[in-house]
């Protein structure tokens, strides 16, 4: 894939995947696309809708500045610094005289296709009088990046003309020296909390690309003991390696948060006395009735202004500052002679091993943790799939749909029989077909396709090292280890609690069977009745059979395995769900006001603790770790006292 210009630079999606490229191509002109002639023209006159499509985004942008610019007479500071001068008059004149230059290479863009559109090859003949149009849609669906880029700069550059606007306004206002020396004040203690913010800043763009300030690596070298390490390279030599890690990464956290708390103090200093020194300033301006305008007040306007001028600042250290300070920072490390790794603060992927066969990036993308989502994961589906799942979903909400409104009690219901269903089901269709088969732009695309390839090396090394990747039980990230040590700590929990053992047959049926026969007798007894026993019977389709794994806890010592029991689709799932609806109004109400449910319901809980008056300074909060929950229950005693009573 080379340029028709030596000076133009292909893009990316014009150079990283062909095959990417043209396989969208196929889809999109309904093309088989074979002959390389073809494929070749296509490209060439890509390239040249891709320069005419920039250059006319620049020429809107470049519009804009003219028409704000001449009418505010302030210009954007990229154009003042290419017209070397601030001075309105000029500033005009180049950006019409660049404009102008602009539209002359958007007419040779133009007479260019036109020229290449003759040599277009017999296979495309069929589709030339759509061609352009698919082509110009593409293109502009790849540039959807540069659009927005360029409508951000817009942005800002009316948000510095409203920046003046308000400025203007507030100048209006005649100003003794005393109010001017608290405005200037006022200004300073807002500009100084904006540097603070910005170093604070800073300070986390270092943490997301694992570069910490120098101070934390000499932590790292005073708190490393590498005097030893054990000479066997077995389990112990796992855990002591994993010690040291969680040692430093634990010290250097406290050293973050320290530097985070050092920084928010002192943004909150400022701002309480930025806070005073506004009161005390609307306090002496409060009795001036003089208006400007009759409309805003010297206190209102000040605060128009000198919020949108923070506003602004922040964004632009957000999105401007900050973005170069990390290329910055990436480039130095890079020119760095230093091999040596450091441990991050940031949570990464737990390895229980002395070696490992990923690479850094595999590594990188495992740390991304359990709840990243891979984007655009269906782009690659076939069409048949898709079509699947649109049908899937489309069912399984208008069902839901039907049943909900064909069932409303309080609200006039809508029959089954409605044509209403009929157009709000096509309507979703659509919504969903567009959702699913609409194109994205092709880095998407080729970020899908590099984090699919991803994800499908790292399974297969787990399966060629026998390793197994499992989410931890409190820590949120993702943990490797050996499927033998998983299988040996498995082994000694079934060994040590006696309460469960591994099968050798699947008890399915029998189980299927069982629950039925048991309830089929309750019914023949009189215990229950008909439909009560329909409405606890386990339908097979939807009933799978309960099974144990195991996650690890490396926040322990030694990695244990916490044991979880997989019930949620078992064949007693309806009796429990039953009995549940019957017994949990009585249990609520007998046990509610001293069950806590969740995190939210605990600080509820100790609120209403707190207006009793019961929470005192010698009042003691007590945790405990249970071990074993399953077999720490005494079943068959609870069920004699639930009998008894």
């Amino acid at each position: 894939m080379t340029p028709l210009k030596p000076c133009y630079k292909l893009p990316i999606y014009l150079k990283a995947h062909p095959k990417l490229l043209f396989k969208t191509l196929r889809i999109l002109l309904k093309n088989t696309l074979k002959t390389k002639c073809a494929r070749k023209f296509l490209h060439c006159r890509l390239q040249l809708f891709d320069q005419k499509c920039r250059l006319g985004l620049r020429q809107n942008l470049w519009q804009s500045y003219l028409n704000l610019g001449s009418e505010k007479e302030v210009w954007p500071n990229s154009v003042m610094k290419m017209a070397k001068t601030n001075e309105h008059i000029v500033c005009d004149q180049f950006v019409k005289q660049h404009l102008n230059e602009m539209n002359i290479k958007f007419d040779q863009f133009t007479n260019e296709l036109r020229i290449q559109l003759q040599s277009c090859p017999v296979t495309l003949l069929p589709l030339q009088s759509t061609l352009d149009q698919h082509l110009q849609e593409f293109v502009q669906i790849q540039q959807k990046y540069l659009a927005t880029k360029m409508q951000y700069q817009l942005n800002r550059y009316q948000d510095m003309i409203t920046e003046i606007d308000l400025f203007q306004t507030f100048s209006s206002f005649p100003l003794t020296s005393d109010q001017q020396t608290m405005i200037d004040r006022l200004m300073h203690l807002q500009e100084k909390q904006v540097l603070f913010y910005e170093d604070l800043q800073k300070l986390e763009a270092r943490v997301t690309i694992d570069i910490l300030p120098r101070s934390f690596d000499e932590l790292e070298w005073f708190i490393a003991f590498d005097d030893y390490f054990p000479l066997i390279k077995d389990n112990i030599a796992v855990e002591f390696k994993q010690n040291r890690h969680k040692i430093i990464q634990e010290s250097k956290r406290t050293w973050f948060n320290t530097y985070i708390d050092v920084y928010e103090s002192q943004i909150a200093e400022v701002e309480h006395e930025y806070e005073m020194e506004l009161h005390q300033f609307k306090l002496t301006n409060s009795s001036q009735s003089c208006l400007n305008n009759g409309i805003t007040t010297l206190c209102q306007s000040f605060l128009n202004y000198i919020n949108h001028r923070i506003n602004r600042i922040k964004e632009e250290i957000a999105y401007e500052k900050i973005p170069i300070y990390k290329k910055k920072l990436l480039r130095a490390q890079r020119r760095s002679k230093s091999t040596n790794k450091t441990v991050t603060i940031k949570p990464n992927v737990i390895v229980d091993l002395i070696y490992h066969p990923f690479t850094d990036t595999q590594l990188a993308y495992l740390s991304r943790g359990p709840t990243y989502i891979r984007p655009n994961p269906s782009v690659f589906f076939p069409k048949k799939t898709l079509q699947k799942r649109i049908n899937k979903e489309h069912d399984d909400t208008m069902a839901k749909i039907k049943t909900y409104m064909s069932n409303l009690k309080d609200l006039p219901n809508i029959p089954l029989s409605s044509p209403v269903y009929k157009s709000y089901s096509n309507q979703l269709r659509s919504c969903l077909t567009q959702s699913y088969m609409t194109f994205i732009p092709l880095i998407d695309q080729i970020r899908a396709l590099r984090e699919l390839k991803l994800v499908q090396s790292i399974r297969k090394k787990l399966i060629k090292y026998k390793l197994i990747l499992r989410e931890t039980d409190k820590s949120g990230v993702l943990h490797i280890g050996r499927a033998i040590d998983y299988e040996r700590k498995a082994a000694e929990y079934r060994q040590t609690t006696g309460a469960y053992e591994e099968l050798t047959s699947n008890p399915f049926d029998d189980i299927i069977c069982t629950v039925t026969r048991l309830l089929n007798q309750l019914k023949s007894m009189k215990r229950i009745s008909d439909w009560q026993r329909s409405k606890m019977n386990p339908v097979r389709k939807k009933t799978e059979l309960a099974y144990m794994y195991f996650i690890p806890k490396p926040h322990k010592k030694a990695t244990p395995l916490r044991p979880i029991l997989n019930t949620i689709h078992a064949a007693t799932k309806q009796i429990s769900q039953y009995l549940d609806k019957l017994i949990r109004p009585l249990f609520d109400r007998f046990v509610r006001q001293t069950t806590i449910v969740d995190g939210g319901d605990l600080l509820d809980q100790l609120q209403k603790y707190i207006h009793k008056g019961f929470f005192k300074s010698t009042t003691l909060f007590i945790t405990f770790d249970i071990s074993n929950l399953y077999t720490m229950l005494p079943q068959e005693e609870s069920l004699a006292v639930q009998g008894g009573k």
